[in-house]
């Protein structure tokens, strides 16, 4: 939830550079937005999970996170804004009632998409100290083998 707020600094940002009104559909490309984002940083948090889960340290989870998922987010992102760029900034005609919802899109996931990779790490850093501290372990609980034995038992086969 923490890349939401820079999602919606970058739609705030975009439709000041455009000159274009917020509105009703804008609210709406915010809303999808907010689901696309936040999908983003769970892919990168669910992966340092599944790290810390195999007994990686925490800064080499998320080092490697970082570097495994960098390509998986960077090429959705760059597909999503490239395929609404036309409907956003008007290049083959212009639909009045979808350009909010676009500029929306287009422009807080230009934003919040290197804002994810950066601060997200940062921020589940934080917070992983932070419940150190307090509850004497980590987010991410080392199973080790009770977990790798239970996952073998629930596999299912079709996975």
């Amino acid at each position: 939830m923490f890349s939401v707020p820079f999602a919606f600094i970058g739609v705030i940002l975009g439709f000041f550079i455009s000159n274009q009104p917020m509105g009703m559909f804008s609210t709406i490309g915010i809303m999808a937005l907010c689901g696309i984002v936040v999908i983003d940083s769970l892919i990168l948090i669910d992966f340092i999970n599944r790290n810390r889960s195999k007994n990686m340290s925490e800064l080499t989870s998320i080092i490697e996170a970082g570097c495994a998922r960098l390509r998986p987010i960077l090429l959705t992102s760059i597909t999503t804004i490239a395929g609404l760029s036309p409907m956003a900034f008007g290049l083959f005609g212009v639909d009045e009632f979808l350009r909010p919802m676009a500029l929306a899109i287009a422009w807080g996931l230009l934003f919040s998409t290197g804002l994810c990779l950066v601060v997200i790490p940062c921020v589940y850093r934080i917070f992983d100290d932070v419940s150190r501290k307090l509850r004497g372990r980590g987010l991410a609980m080392n199973r080790g083998e009770t977990f790798e034995a239970d996952f073998a038992e629930t596999e299912l086969d079709w996975v």
